[in-house]
């Protein structure tokens, strides 16, 4: 595992999301801003895709955190959710998608071209850009209806945690996958060997 370049990709949003309950705003930005730069620094600024998305993510929504300071925290959090949403949909594009680079800096080695992995990557993390947005739906729907705060925390943080086992689950979900795929298609070739009819069969008959 390259470690030392994942903690980079990774810090200073997982600081973002720690230090914001418990430090001003402010100060929630000016730390993120910190860590990624010294991070950028480490490197040399040889920095990856996924250093770039990831990082300017954690600035983003710091930034949001400071700039919408006196809107409630639904609206906050909607805000931030939409653009994590944006962030992971532009992730899903490219030559490589984002979730593989994450992959191959936690394996440390890239990722063997398996048939339909790159593929399945590229869903996943379209998968995390719908599940952004369908929490920034819900903050929306808090905020125009005065939910509970407290029970959509609670719901957002079982969420994510859900979302996460499954990313770190991710090799065993895309071997199911293809698996299932197999059999459906071992069944599908067998049922039309099974039932396409014999050429000429009639013919000899008569």
């Amino acid at each position: 595992m390259n470690a030392r370049v994942l903690l980079s990709e990774i810090l200073p949003l997982a600081a973002a999301w720690l230090l914001a309950p418990v430090v001003p705003p402010l100060w929630c930005l000016l730390a993120t801003a910190g860590l990624a730069a010294f991070g950028a620094l480490r490197q040399r600024g040889r920095v990856s895709r996924a250093w770039r998305l990831m990082n300017g993510l954690a600035v983003a929504v710091t930034a949001v955190g400071v700039l919408m300071a006196d809107q409630p925290e639904a609206a906050r959090a909607g805000v931030q959710n939409m653009i994590c949403a944006a962030v992971f949909l532009l992730g899903a594009g490219g030559r490589v998608p984002l979730l593989r680079e994450l992959a191959e800096q936690r394996a440390g080695r890239a990722l063997p071209d398996a048939p339909g992995l790159a593929g399945f990557l590229r869903g996943y993390t379209v998968v995390w850009a719908v599940f952004f947005a369908l929490r920034s739906l819900v903050w929306g729907a808090a905020l125009a209806y005065r939910l509970d705060d407290t029970l959509l925390h609670r719901g957002m943080m079982l969420s994510l945690a859900a979302m996460i086992a499954l990313s770190l689950a991710g090799r065993r979900i895309f071997r199911l996958s293809r698996r299932m795929f197999r059999n459906e298609t071992r069944r599908s070739t067998d049922s039309s060997f099974r039932f396409v009819p014999l050429r000429g069969s009639c013919r000899s008959r008569r």
